[in-house]
């Protein structure tokens, strides 16, 4: 899979560092707290 869906947003999977068969994880762009990450289900 090249890119992922997350609502309207496409995210290139470059930015996806860690990937399940139900969910991928990815940097947050615009943290509320240094260092947070972003995971999200399928």
């Amino acid at each position: 899979m090249s890119t992922f869906r997350f609502g309207q947003h496409v995210i290139k999977a470059s930015a996806v560092f860690l990937q399940t068969e139900l969910s991928f994880a990815l940097v947050n762009r615009k943290p509320v707290v240094p260092g947070r990450i972003l995971q999200l289900s399928l």
